[in-house]
């Protein structure tokens, strides 16, 4: 529910900020419209005023039947954008303002102890996801690289070191080739992922040796698997790619993380106007 909510607020602010920047852009304030008339495959323009007269618009002034035609589209966007504002707005105000976790929180810990919650606490659930045992790829008898996180687990490159760190740092929970299921194929994914806001699981995939021509198809043929499953990229897997002359940028890492699971948009879902 706390996510709906964040949702509506940014929604709304969004509206208001459109219905801002659409009543900005409305110079004629006159209530003079735009008529247009189709008579023996030719069509004219005309400024209609609110007496009902109408002066012809030439194709000269052009101009003046773009601009009317615009206030016409703004007014008519405006007052739905005004609606739906008004509309999220009584929303907003009958949204309780305790949510399900403060309630299972404010509980004492007799109480607490006699309780099962309806939905965990984000920390709760976050730690049962994390402390969930699993078992990981092997790695060969003669693998001997010493490629160790912070967290203390072993990887198998400078890379996804690099990438599990700024993981851990960023606080955002994840599991190290913990095994997948597509279909009866058993995958490892370099990373899965806890969204801790949506409680999903997003899979991290990183591309390390793209000059290679055989790990280029390989990449295309794990990439369409996934698909194939409905995993599909920006969505629920994210992922990362590097060569000998382009090596990882680790500012940008940074920022499609924080981007992704602290800033991600939702326009495309949310603000369909």
């Amino acid at each position: 529910m706390k996510n709906l909510l964040n949702s509506v607020n940014q929604c709304i602010h969004y509206l208001r900020e459109l219905i801002a920047k659409a009543e900005n852009s409305i110079s004629d304030t006159s209530k003079d419209t735009l008529r247009i008339t189709h008579s023996r495959g030719r069509t004219s323009y005309y400024k209609q005023l609110p007496s009902g007269q109408k002066i012809y618009i030439p194709k000269k002034d052009m101009h003046i039947a773009a601009e009317l035609a615009q206030k016409w589209y703004i007014l008519k966007v405006l007052k739905l954008m005004k609606a739906e504002l008004k509309a999220l707005l009584a929303f907003i105000s009958c949204f309780p303002s305790t949510g399900i976790d403060e309630i299972y929180n404010s509980l004492s810990p007799e109480r607490k102890a006699l309780v099962t919650p309806i939905r965990l606490p984000a920390q709760q659930y976050v730690q049962r996801w994390q402390n969930t045992p699993y078992k990981g790829k092997p790695f060969r008898e003669d693998d001997h690289s010493s490629f160790y996180t912070d967290r203390g687990e072993r990887v198998r490159s400078k890379s996804e070191v690099i990438i599990a760190n700024i993981l851990y740092k960023l606080g955002i929970p994840y599991k190290y080739e913990c095994p997948l299921n597509l279909n009866g194929i058993i995958i490892y994914p370099d990373f899965t992922i806890l969204d801790i806001r949506t409680h999903r699981e997003i899979y991290f995939e990183h591309f390390g040796m793209m000059d290679n021509p055989d790990y280029v198809r390989e990449f295309v043929r794990r990439i369409a698997l996934y698909e194939q499953n409905g995993i599909f990229p920006g969505k629920n897997l994210i992922f990362t790619m590097e060569s000998l002359s382009q090596p990882l940028d680790i500012l940008v890492l940074k920022k499609m993380l924080t981007d992704f699971f602290f800033n991600q948009e939702t326009q495309a879902d949310v603000f369909s106007l």
